[in-house]
């Protein structure tokens, strides 16, 4: 891929960036996977149990009578 400079030039973009991508996306995956294993539910676990705690908090507020 050409990546223009500004003063009309272009370089070639090495392919560095995108394994570097690759690499982040597949631990980010990878750490979103453990939270299945476990007893404790993991990383995915504790993202959904502060979600449901949110979501109890909020339906509670707005369900009391002004």
């Amino acid at each position: 891929m050409s990546v223009p400079r500004s003063f009309g030039a272009f370089r070639r973009q090495a392919g560095q960036s995108a394994v570097e991508y690759i690499v982040l996306a597949a631990a980010v995956i990878a750490l979103a996977g453990l939270g299945f294993l476990g007893e404790g539910g993991g990383l995915l676990g504790w993202l959904l149990d502060a979600l449901a705690g949110f979501h109890r908090r909020f339906a509670a507020s707005v369900a009391m009578p002004l």
